[in-house]
């Protein structure tokens, strides 16, 4: 079943350089963000930095999602249905696999299902079109900060984690919050970035970006962060979660995070250098259950907050598990819980994956 107003992408050969390298820069920075707590004694200009890196993450992975969504949609691999039943079932793999990490006692705030719920949802949605595709986006992108606080108040949602794991919630509360009421993430911030990829994987900006258009996005992604942060401050504690300033402030720091991916990937010098954060890449979900097992060992005494600086924490979240990452990626190949989940969902078989 073709997806019309679409362009045709052919079936690649290789990977494609951009999504690896925004979904390597994407995991590197929620290691960072995630293990920030190990450090509080920090400069200003440090934290400022490792709030962004943790805003980015998430919407970024998002983004990401829907390039490769829209690339096998775009193939001649498999009829579009077949794709759409694969991410179904991976999806509900990331969901009970979001459920399960949460109970491992880990201080991060799991995105796994909300995620999972993001392609499930999201990829018939591609079945519309370009135009539909763009359309939608807009208008959620506009629309959920405003429909994300009407319900919560008709629900009289009491705010926080009040579906967390550890509260025994039902299948509607869990729903509700990761559609709507999560305090982090929510599927209806996440679906216009989710969008927004796949419609740069079918204009080709994904596959081969062009360097003046990357230039562009960093001036653009920098100019709306700076409107963003104005905005935020002036609001001052208003500002919550999935609100239209906060929704602004990570739409602006996705598209700078992608311009300057899409400037290196652009400039073949810096290729054997950013080799090892593409193959972080591709292991990324690995990476991400590897960190949480850590976290949750490091929290196992619930002794945080740190009062003064774990750098050896810290190194050991961030360094350790990225350079586990690479050389699994480097010298194994698909990471192990990719491989699980593309068994599951019926995505791997005899060949190897492409994208």
């Amino acid at each position: 079943m073709p997806v019309p107003d679409a362009p045709r992408v052919a079936s690649a050969t290789a990977r494609w350089a951009l999504p690896d390298l925004a979904r390597g820069f994407a995991i590197v920075a929620m290691l960072i963000a995630h293990a920030q707590v190990l450090i509080p004694e920090r400069p200003e200009f440090v934290s400022e930095i490792f709030a962004r890196l943790n805003d980015v993450a998430s919407p970024l992975f998002g983004l990401v999602m829907g390039m490769s969504a829209a690339i096998m949609l775009r193939s001649n691999s498999e009829p579009a249905w077949r794709v759409v039943w694969h991410n179904v079932l991976r999806g509900g793999v990331l969901i009970g696999l979001g459920v399960w990490l949460e109970t491992w006692g880990s201080w991060v705030a799991i995105v796994l299902a909300i995620l999972g719920c993001l392609l499930v949802v999201g990829t018939p949605v591609l079945l519309l079109g370009g135009r539909a595709v763009a359309a939608i986006a807009v208008v959620v992108f506009v629309a959920a900060p405003v429909v994300n606080d009407a319900v919560q108040r008709a629900i009289d949602w009491p705010g926080g984690y009040h579906a967390d794991i550890a509260n025994s919630p039902n299948p509607g509360e869990l729903l509700v919050r990761w559609f709507i009421a999560d305090p982090h993430y929510r599927v209806t911030s996440l679906l216009p970035f989710f969008l927004a990829g796949a419609l740069l994987a079918w204009s080709g900006t994904a596959r081969r970006p062009d360097p003046s258009w990357s230039l562009a996005a960093v001036c653009v992604g920098g100019g709306l962060e700076l409107v963003a942060t104005w905005w935020r401050a002036a609001l001052g504690d208003v500002v919550e979660s999935g609100s239209l300033p906060d929704a602004v402030h990570d739409a602006a720091l996705v598209t700078l995070a992608l311009g300057v991916c899409g400037l290196l990937v652009a400039w073949r010098p810096a290729e054997p250098v950013l080799r090892p954060l593409r193959e972080l890449g591709t292991v990324a979900l690995s990476l991400y259950v590897l960190q949480i097992a850590i976290i949750a060992w490091l929290n196992r005494d619930e002794l945080r907050p740190v009062l003064e600086n774990d750098w050896s924490g810290w190194w050991l979240i961030v360094l350790g598990v990225a350079v586990a990452g690479w050389a699994w990626a480097h010298w194994v190949g698909r990471g192990p819980v990719e491989w699980l989940t593309g068994i599951v969902s019926g995505r791997y078989r005899r060949s190897r994956e492409t994208r």
